[in-house]
């Protein structure tokens, strides 16, 4: 129990009479006191310091026993070492991705990390959202906190972005926008909706497992996304990428019902988001970017993007050139990709120049950074030849990804 403490106050004593004196020789006194105390803040250095500081409290802060299965930051380097923090936008983002279950585990993230020096990497992507709308990081928003959506795990963002930075990397966030069952859930008023307010929809038949999505047009759910977004980019992101930025799949029925749409099509309505959300990142000197599979180009989708989906794109797109996303190829009029698992670079340079051909953005392409969920082998030639045919393509910013850590041949 905590001890409660009294101020002693001292009995006022009255004093003796004593007369007054005239009022000019107070003032007098306060001109000469004056005067010696400038003097003596200029002459003496400290004694400025000393007032400056004067009434500033140091508070005392008590710390936690780390968690040993969460990621906790690096220790604090030596003050001698000249360790400059990463803040703020840079230029060429070249990204390596950090799956989820890594930053649970401190030495195998620290390993990771001081794996990356000579590989040319200045960034690390991490998950802050997921699919299922679980909110990864230690989020102070507070639907994600009343909706119970923060992962029982959750990682302190802003320390990790701590950790990066004394390493000279950069932190690039990434969420899943409107696929989001959490929050449809939660707050159904931000969720699409069954013919009419009131039933939740779901993109397939709940025995099929059948989702609830966030609703595009719902002015709250945007709201949640950018405070998510901006809430990132105030820890230290510098980029912010947004997955799953699409109407849901199945959705252009009757039976999705999507409330007040204002008269926008759904391809104005992501373009607009968009644009929104690429001034107020700006304003937080971060980056927005949509992600977008090599799919998207193959031909308008009228269902996810309201037709083709370079019309909704952002000033940056994070384009994605996994292969094993579709081994057997693509075939359309917009892309075709044959054989994309035999040569990497190929499928890259492909998927750029396709993209190319749709849009104006500033591209960064998701890479392939090592083997395959099949058990495809690459050899680290294989792997970073994408990154030299890129720079051919004049595109200077990429991600490599591996759906597990252990998977990552790129050079190191």
């Amino acid at each position: 129990m905590a001890k409660h403490y009294k101020i002693k106050r001292s009995p006022w004593r009255r004093g003796t009479y004593k007369a007054r004196r005239h009022p000019l020789v107070y003032m007098l006194m306060a001109l000469v006191a004056g005067g010696l105390v400038y003097l003596g803040v200029i002459i003496y250095p400290p004694i400025y310091s000393a007032i400056m500081s004067w009434g500033e409290s140091q508070p005392v802060r008590s710390q936690p026993e780390p968690d040993p299965n969460t990621y906790q930051p690096a220790p604090t380097p030596d003050p001698d070492e000249s360790v400059s923090p990463v803040r703020g936008p840079v230029g060429a983002i070249r990204a390596i991705y950090a799956p989820p279950a890594l930053l649970d585990n401190q030495a195998a993230f620290d390993a990771f990390l001081d794996s990356l020096p000579g590989a040319g990497l200045n960034a690390v992507m991490v998950d802050i959202k997921d699919a299922d709308g679980t909110v990864l990081h230690t989020s102070s928003n507070e639907n994600a906190q009343s909706w119970g959506a923060i992962a029982e795990n959750a990682f302190d963002l802003a320390a990790l972005n701590d950790a990066l930075a004394a390493r000279g990397l950069h932190l690039v966030a990434r969420l899943s926008a409107f696929r989001d069952e959490r929050a449809a859930r939660a707050n159904p008023d931000y969720a699409v909706t069954f013919r009419e307010p009131g039933t939740t929809w779901l993109d397939n038949f709940p025995t099929a497992g059948g989702r609830p999505w966030l609703n595009p047009h719902s002015a709250g759910a945007r709201q949640y996304i950018t405070d998510l977004v901006v809430e990132a980019a105030r820890m230290g992101a510098v980029m912010v990428v947004l997955d799953d930025f699409i109407f849901p799949p199945n959705s252009l029925t009757p039976d999705a019902y999507f409330g007040d749409t204002q008269n926008l099509s759904r391809g104005a309505r992501l373009r607009g988001f968009a644009q929104t959300l690429t001034e107020t990142l700006a304003g937080e000197g971060a980056r927005m970017a949509i992600y977008l599979p090599a799919g998207a180009f193959a031909q308008p989708n009228d269902t996810l993007y309201g037709g083709p989906a370079s019309e909704i794109l952002a000033s940056h797109l994070v384009l994605g050139a996994l292969p094993y996303q579709f081994p057997g190829g693509i075939w359309s009029e917009g892309l075709t990709i044959q054989n994309p698992l035999e040569s990497l670079e190929n499928t890259v340079a492909q998927i750029v120049m396709a993209a190319r051909g749709q849009t104006d953005a500033e591209l960064m392409v998701l890479l392939q950074g090592g083997s395959l969920p099949d058990g495809v082998q690459y050899t680290t030639e294989q792997i970073m030849a994408q990154v030299d045919r890129l720079s051919t393509l004049g595109v200077e910013e990429f991600v490599f990804y591996a759906a597990q850590a252990g998977q990552y041949q790129m050079a190191s």
